[in-house]
């Protein structure tokens, strides 16, 4: 889609899927769950037993499909390779990372069985979850929404 000199790009990401092998899928939102992972959630000061996971949104456009590639020349080397550029985000001094499971789903669906629900998923990729963990703590100490914290 362009108009006046803006083009605004579907975000995609690169799946495997159970029928189709390795293919792009497009990202229209991407749902999360927080709290989910015990040990994490007590380095982060919660109790596990005493709140439950939450969930919560990000941008489409906050997932970058790393099989878009970049050619860039190493330091000291006149040889291009290939490779992701995620740039540092501003307004923080302390990025941090986690892999993630990424799930495509494939099928819309409104409570459905729990037996039902691989029936829905078309694939599976490997994520990594950045978040601006100065500007996240701040927000909770105010209470404001993760949204710029996690959506980087």
């Amino acid at each position: 889609m362009s108009c006046t000199g803006i083009t605004v790009k579907q975000a995609t990401l690169a799946v495997v899927s159970n029928s189709l092998g390795r293919t792009t899928f497009p990202i229209h939102r991407i749902y999360c769950i927080g709290r989910n992972y015990r040990d994490h959630s007590i380095e982060m000061g919660h109790d596990p037993d005493r709140e439950p996971p939450f969930f919560f949104q990000k941008p489409a456009d906050a997932a970058v499909d790393t099989a878009v590639t970049n050619t860039v020349a190493p330091l000291g080397n006149s040889s291009s390779s290939k490779r992701c550029i995620i740039p540092y985000p501003p307004l923080t001094s302390s990025l941090h990372y986690e892999a993630e499971l990424v799930v495509a789903i494939g099928k819309e669906a409104l409570c459905i069985e729990p037996h039902e629900a691989l029936s829905h998923v078309f694939g599976y990729a490997v994520g990594a979850d950045l978040t601006r963990r100065d500007l996240q703590n701040e927000a909770k100490k105010t209470r404001q929404a993760l949204g710029c914290r996690k959506g980087v």
